[in-house]
This record gives C-alpha cells, sequence and structure tokens, in this order.
C-alpha cells in the first residue's frame, strides 16, 4: 500500500504543476503579468527574393509589433534595402544593402 501512496502522491504534485503551468502561461495570466509574450514571429511576403518587394511584418522578442519594406535608395539607383527574418536577432528581422546588377526599381532588384 505504501507504494501506491508515493506513486499517488507523485501523480498529484505533477497535476499541480501542469494545472499552473496552463493558467499561467496558456490563458495568456503571465503576458498581462509580466508584459512579455511569447508572440515572437516573422513572415518576409518575398522570402527573402531581392528581385521582388517584400514586407516583413511580425512581432518582436519583446512583443512589439512591426513592419519593414523593401525600398530602393535614393542616393544610389542601384542600391536595394531588403529585409528579411531572422529569429535569432531580439527583433527577429534584420536588414542589408544590396548592389543590384541591372537597377533597383519599386523596391526590387531588376531581374
Amino acid at each position: 500500500m505504501k507504494l501506491f501512496e508515493g506513486f499517488s502522491r507523485k501523480l498529484l504534485v505533477i497535476f499541480v504543476i501542469l494545472s499552473l503551468y496552463l493558467l499561467f502561461f496558456a490563458t495568456g495570466f503571465f503576458e498581462k503579468v509580466t508584459g512579455f509574450s511569447f508572440k515572437a514571429h516573422c513572415e518576409d511576403t518575398d522570402s527573402g527574393s531581392i528581385y521582388v518587394k517584400g514586407i516583413v511584418t511580425g512581432y518582436t522578442d519583446y512583443n512589439a509589433q512591426f513592419e519593414e519594406t523593401d525600398y530602393c535608395s535614393l542616393e544610389n539607383t542601384k542600391e536595394l534595402k531588403e529585409y528579411n527574418c531572422n529569429l535569432l536577432t531580439p527583433n527577429n528581422w534584420e536588414s542589408e544593402l544590396v548592389v543590384c546588377e541591372k537597377g533597383c526599381k519599386d523596391g526590387a532588384c531588376i531581374e
């Protein structure tokens, strides 16, 4: 009988821990109390292509919503500011300057 009593206590502890986890995280209570969210994600409409104008949208690690659009430089007609998703950064996005061989037009390199 002692064997089953210990087993029951372990199950009870596991049940209590899982219940607290569900109440704290799954219901959004954690986000309301701390202001921190696990919504961090990123979507890129051009999937990183320099030949298509894209928009990168999502949430940072700090639950701030973002939207960045690829654009051509006003100073250099061959330069593109390309935005990409990178979930390894706190912003969840990164940008790079790309030199387009045939020039840049409407937020994309000319093919």
